[in-house]
């Protein structure tokens, strides 16, 4: 059947609505679809590029990727506050903080990008932020094939992997963040690559 609708885009002017009307029904898994593929066609293009492949219904795997310093934006979170669950995790990691003097909805909620040049205020924003994530994933019952951290992020995996508890999470960026922002920097620099 799949051969059939891709002969029928390769002699047909490019409709629009038939292209997404074959990507919504081919991203279902149904009896009998036991192959993948893609066909480009350019104008002017003598034969068009297709790959066609079997498709054994195995189930897509799914990963968490937490991110690190730099992914943090103002008002982070802000709207996933409207989650209970999200919500009751920010409330965890405040209760934690505010001793010290951090205010984790502020951190959040507050538009002013200043509060985000802070590393502190960074470091445990963006934790704080994936803690609620990682909570608001559970709940939906999404177990990840796998986990991956980079920098600060790597607190969100052993979170989500159970190796750290909330508390732990959330006091590790705090004291990661503190070593930052109180040790004297020795010159140097590094290199990130995309």
């Amino acid at each position: 059947m799949m051969s059939i609708f891709c002969l029928q885009l390769e002699t047909r002017p490019v409709d629009v609505e038939f292209v997404k009307l074959l990507q919504d029904l081919y991203s279902s898994n149904f009896p009998g679809h036991i192959y993948r593929g893609y066909t480009l066609i350019s104008p002017g293009q003598d034969k068009p590029i297709r790959d066609i492949q079997y498709y054994p219904n195995a189930a897509r795997s799914s990963w968490f990727i937490f991110s690190g310093l730099g992914s943090q934006w103002p008002a982070m979170g802000k709207s996933l506050l409207r989650l209970p669950t999200f919500t009751s995790a920010i409330e965890k990691c405040h209760e934690v903080l505010k001793n010290k003097g951090i205010d984790i909805f502020k951190i959040i909620q507050d538009g002013n990008k200043s509060v985000q040049d802070n590393v502190l205020n960074s470091l445990v924003g963006i934790t704080a932020v994936q803690i609620g994530i990682v909570d608001v994933l559970k709940i939906l019952n999404l177990t990840p094939d796998g986990i991956i951290g980079h920098s600060i992020g790597e607190l969100a995996s052993a979170y989500a992997d159970g190796c750290l508890s909330a508390e732990q999470t959330i006091l590790a960026a705090y004291s990661y963040g503190l070593v930052l922002v109180e040790t004297k920097s020795i010159k140097g620099s590094s290199i990130e690559i995309g």
